[in-house]
């Protein structure tokens, strides 16, 4: 297994196929993973190729290949340590590839994250253009994502959530004012389950102030600025 680093944010794994085939390699599996909320990829994936050789032979000839514009850094995949055990009472079940199940009763199709390399290059808009993703804003900076995501789809327990991004951080204009200024965005299964949602909680007290919520009626303008 080989890391693949430096990636554009909006290549695919189309495009990561072709360059190893046209160099000669057969890619045995890609483990890529698309924001469901932005269509990005974290700019890496990884990769198993057939044998030893083949990934020392990948390695040495793609790593610095420009792709897309940008120069491949490709190295081997390394384990990393596993965490350490939730004192969380959630019994969470999250696989950041195949998505998660909250065992209490939340499901997550796609991931709690928003990851999901089934996404294609445009379907993380139809949530928009079918008014049924919400901006939740007057949230308290993240402890950590996971747990975030978790906390934000039990406030819709009472509703079909299909997907939970992650946290963002508010404009700098407003970053040190007092309050909670960090947002989300949540995906429902239907645009009636979205206006329910945001009607039922906007304004409602949570994490220590009233939430802000509403329909998400544009593209965050990072998609467009990293590709």
């Amino acid at each position: 297994r080989i890391y693949v680093g430096n990636m554009p944010y909006m290549a695919r794994k189309e495009d990561v196929e072709a360059l190893f085939n046209e160099a000669g390699f057969s890619i045995r599996n890609i483990d890529i993973s698309i924001d469901r909320f932005t269509g990005c990829n974290p700019s890496y994936c990884f990769l198993d190729l057939h044998s030893v050789e083949a990934a020392e032979s990948a390695m040495h000839t793609l790593n610095g290949k420009m792709f897309l514009g940008r120069p491949l850094k490709i190295k081997p995949s390394t384990k990393k340590k596993a965490p350490a055990p939730k004192t969380s009472t959630e019994n969470v079940n999250f696989n950041r590839w195949q998505g998660g199940q909250n065992q209490g009763g939340l499901s997550f199709p796609h991931g709690t994250a928003g990851a999901d390399p089934r996404v294609s290059p445009t379907e993380f808009l139809e949530p928009i253009v079918q008014n049924r993703r919400l901006y939740v804003g007057g949230l308290p900076k993240p402890q950590d994502q996971h747990t975030s995501s978790i906390e934000i789809a039990s406030l819709f327990k009472n509703f079909n959530v299909e997907a939970v991004s992650k946290v963002k951080s508010p404009h700098e204009s407003v970053k040190d004012k007092p309050g909670n200024h960090f947002y989300a965005f949540v995906d429902f299964s239907c645009r009636e389950e979205a206006a329910a949602a945001a009607k039922e909680m906007n304004g409602k007290f949570a994490f220590g102030e009233r939430l802000r919520v509403s329909l998400a009626d544009s593209v965050p303008g990072k998609v467009f600025e990293r590709a």
